[in-house]
């Protein structure tokens, strides 16, 4: 009778291939919780816009400040983003409007985990 046997699995093997499994499963964690904040903070932009554009519909300018959005009934408070810091509003000219987040440092630029999250948009001038 003739026995068939299989070679035991060096134990190297069996800690790189677990160390590969942890990597994997580190990157795809690590992906999905660096999506979630960036896709709040685009909605939070998109609301601010949203609220922006309500005010110019009504009025027919754009507003001052972001506190007159808010005053004029657009917005329930000032927009801010994930962490509470307010958005910044900026009129660049002819119709252009630049709203902004300065990320979680507060200053302008930044990358990664710091970098700034804008959204540009034009309004039709008279």
């Amino acid at each position: 009778m003739s026995s068939s046997s299989t070679a035991p699995i060096p134990k190297r093997n069996l800690i790189i291939v677990a160390a590969l499994a942890v990597v994997v499963i580190a990157a795809a964690w690590f992906a999905r919780n660096l999506e979630a904040p960036q896709k709040d903070t685009k909605q939070r932009l998109e609301l601010a816009k949203t609220a922006v554009l309500s005010y110019y519909e009504e009025k027919g300018e754009l507003p001052p400040n972001l506190e007159a959005v808010v005053a004029a009934g657009h917005a329930e408070s000032i927009p801010s983003d994930r962490i509470g810091t307010p958005l910044v509003y900026t009129k660049i000219g002819n119709g252009v409007v630049e709203i902004k987040t300065l990320g979680p440092d507060g200053k302008e630029g930044g990358w990664m985990f710091k970098r700034d999250h804008s959204i540009r948009f034009e309004v039709p001038t008279p």
